[in-house]
């Protein structure tokens, strides 16, 4: 990561119960202290076009599909999930199998996979998840997210979910 000119990413459906219409707020609350971060946007959705007149800087990339993804992943610094009511973004997972840390909010869903600090970062709103990135850019700690990311996301796959079932069915 280049902490003077981060990329973050944004993936799913352009809709306002994505939460996408708080990128904006977000991303112009990091450009305060990072002027030159960037975004991606990877969807489309009714809100597409109000969000392209909110974030004209960003890079919008449109539907993308599910097979490219992981290179999208691996040329950004974090993926932004501003919904309240994801319960399990699969988005999250697939992020964190590639290495990319996740920024979300502390709701149901993200707050079960993401260690804030450690894998990811939590916040309640925009403007305290657009101060947790930054605080963590400039601790200069990024790196450890990255490694700490890839073995949470080594726990979400399909054997290590079932010996956990069965683990709690004794």
């Amino acid at each position: 990561m280049d902490p003077q000119a981060p990329v973050f990413l944004f993936v799913g459906r352009l809709s306002e119960e994505k939460g996408v219409l708080e990128l904006p707020l977000i991303l112009h609350k990091i450009q305060e202290t990072i002027p030159q971060a960037k975004l991606k946007i990877a969807g489309t959705g009714v809100a597409e076009e109000k969000l392209k007149s909110l974030l004209p800087e960003a890079e919008f990339l449109g539907w993308v599909d599910h097979t490219a993804l992981p290179k999208i992943y691996s040329e950004v610094d974090m993926l932004l999930l501003p919904s309240r009511f994801d319960t399990f973004g699969c988005v999250v997972t697939e992020a964190m199998s590639c290495g990319l840390p996740v920024a979300a909010y502390d709701s149901k869903g993200p707050k079960d996979i993401i260690s804030h600090g450690v894998d990811g970062l939590l916040a309640q709103n925009a403007e305290s998840l657009a101060t947790a990135i930054v605080e963590k850019i400039q601790q200069g700690s990024w790196g450890n997210m990255y490694a700490a990311t890839l073995k949470k996301a080594a726990t979400y796959n399909a054997e290590e979910i079932m010996d956990r079932i069965l683990a709690d069915l004794g």
